[in-house]
Parts: structure tokens; sequence; C-alpha cells
């Protein structure tokens, strides 16, 4: 299977050493893969410990320089990971899978190979995976929760609320067993490119028109969104039955 790891940088230079060390391990279990980082300006030492990631890996890691000015965070992020989708594109267009990881204290454990292996006898085409404390619930679209968390305001209670649901789901799961969502990301995940491979990012909203409010709550969504769940609708444009699923097991 070949491989393609990636993941965004901006201010992540406290954190590399250990998600560099997290991906080496990702290498040594799939020996046919290549790494692209997506750099964004920062104001530490991210750049030069990408650069020295790069010289010892030369052939195998592409280091991109985004110039993302948008005021939307959202749209800074989605035109990161663009870059890398266009770059598989036109440099790695036999590559079978797309490995994308947060940059900075999300992943933070050692890999957990048996986690890997158990899941890639499974049926997905994205696979996400549980860990500690489900924390991405931005990115999380489940039903009967088909909206952004922070469409209800800034208050916390709608966040947890989706996040008891989240970790009850995922408890009642034997290991072999995979919870079907819209979106999920939580840190890490894994792309079928053949699925994937002409989805982009938009980090907008989307109004989902099967959306019907579980809170007694008003809903008022902005304009920006996470970018994975637009990702995932352009992909079903193409792919409706897409497979999304996270895992109860955890990767690290």
């Amino acid at each position: 299977m070949k491989v393609v790891i990636a993941g965004c940088v901006k201010n992540c230079g406290k954190y590399l050493d250990k998600t560099l060390g997290f991906i080496d391990s990702l290498r040594a279990y799939f020996p046919e893969s290549k790494v692209i980082f997506a750099f964004d300006k920062s104001n530490d030492n991210s750049w030069e410990k990408l650069a020295q990631y790069k010289d010892r890996n030369s052939g195998d890691v592409d280091l991109l320089v985004c110039g993302n000015n948008n005021r939307h965070r959202t749209i800074n992020i989605a035109g990161a990971r663009n870059s890398v989708m266009t770059r598989i594109s036109l440099e790695y267009p036999d590559y079978d899978m797309l490995c994308f990881l947060d940059m900075d204290d999300i992943v933070n454990g050692s890999l957990k190979t048996e986690t890997l292996d158990a899941v890639f006898k499974l049926e997905w085409d994205a696979l996400s995976f549980n860990r500690e404390r489900y924390y991405d619930i931005w990115a999380l679209r489940m039903d009967p929760y088909l909206c952004s968390c922070w469409g209800f305001g800034t208050t916390h209670d709608v966040m947890y609320k989706m996040q008891g649901e989240i970790n009850n789901r995922l408890k009642g799961l034997t290991d072999s067993e995979l919870l079907p969502v819209k979106s999920a990301f939580n840190g890490i995940a894994f792309f079928r490119l053949d699925k994937f491979r002409n989805s982009r990012f938009t980090g907008l909203y989307e109004p989902d028109l099967d959306f019907i409010n579980p809170f007694d709550k008003a809903y008022k969504p902005s304009n920006e969104d996470c970018e994975w769940v637009g990702f995932y609708n352009d992909a079903r444009k193409t792919h409706p039955d897409l497979k999304v699923v996270i895992t109860p097991l955890k990767l690290y």
C-alpha cells in the first residue's frame, strides 16, 4: 500500500519533535510512503524544523509554502489542505491512501500498530479514531447532530452534549465494529484516494437540507465551518455512498 502522510503547519514548532517522531512510526509501518507538509507563515521555528526533517529524508518529503491571508481562519486551513490535495494529484497519482494528521499537541503518543492491523481488515473509505477525550466536535457530524456545534452560540453546553453522545456510542461498539458518521477527523484520519483524490476543502458553512435542530436553542450558523465538513460533502458529489466511519480503537 502506497500512503501519503500529510499535515498543515503554522506555529507548531514546540510540538514538532513529537509529531515528526510519530510520522516516522507511520512511515515505518507503511514502507511505501511520502510526506507532504503545507507550511503557513509562522512566528516560531516551525520552518527550520520542517526543513531539517526534509533534509534528513531527501526525496520523500515535500515542503509546500502557503500564502493564506484570508480573514477567515477556516478558509486559510482549507487552502493549506487543498495545496496538499493538488500535490497528490500532480505528483502521486498512483498512491492508494492519504493520512492527514494535526501537527500540534493532539497526536501525542506512541503509534499502536495493532490498531492499524485491525482496522485495515475492515471496509471503509474514511476512517478516524477514538482517543482518551474525543475533542474534535466541530468536525463531527452524526445523526441527529448534523450541524456546527458553534451555531448555537459560544457556550459549551451543546459541545458537551455531543461529546457525551459520541463517547457513549463508541463505548457501545466492539473492536471490530465501526460507527458511521457524515464527518469526523479527531486529529488523524485515513482516506482512500480512489474516493477522495478529487475532493477539496472550503472552510465555509454549507446548509444541510436534512438538518432538524435537536436542541431547544436557536441555530444561527456563521459563514465559517470546519473544513472537514466541506471535504466530505465534496466527495459525496461523486460517491454518494461514501463510508465515513470512526473506530472505537485508539491509534496512540
